[in-house]
């Protein structure tokens, strides 16, 4: 969610640098990937760069504007993720391995505690734990 706090002048300059110099490598880039010279990318960075260190304020709205972006594609994207990715794996995981976790008490079983990988543990079993 977008918060309606105010924004200081030095994180929308941090901002507007980061951008500018964010078009000015994609346009490096991409002459790079194509092979011919990406100059169209050149005078916005440079405009952005300006307003960044003479008038930040001018361009907040520029920011508020990605900000915006930023929450709508963030909400896209963890759709995208849960739905296409997430639940076909659970649907799969129930279909091949039913038997994660034992539902059902068992009246025979005297502990449902796992056996350990080892009886008797040393001093090199507490080395790089993890």
């Amino acid at each position: 969610m977008i918060s309606n706090a105010p924004v200081g002048i030095r994180q929308i300059r941090i901002r507007l640098l980061a951008l500018g110099c964010g078009l000015l490598m994609l346009s490096a880039v991409m002459s790079f990937v194509k092979e011919t010279i990406w100059l169209w990318t050149v005078p916005f960075a440079v405009i952005v760069l300006l307003y960044a260190l003479i008038a930040p304020m001018k361009l907040q709205f520029v920011i508020k504007t990605f900000d915006k972006i930023h929450t709508l594609i963030g909400k896209i994207l963890f759709w995208v993720l849960f739905f296409i990715f997430i639940t076909p794996l659970s649907w799969l995981l129930r279909l091949f391995r039913p038997k994660l976790i034992p539902l059902k008490i068992d009246k025979n079983i005297s502990s449902y505690w796992g056996k350990p990988e080892k009886d008797t543990l040393t001093s090199d079993d507490f080395i790089k734990q993890f």
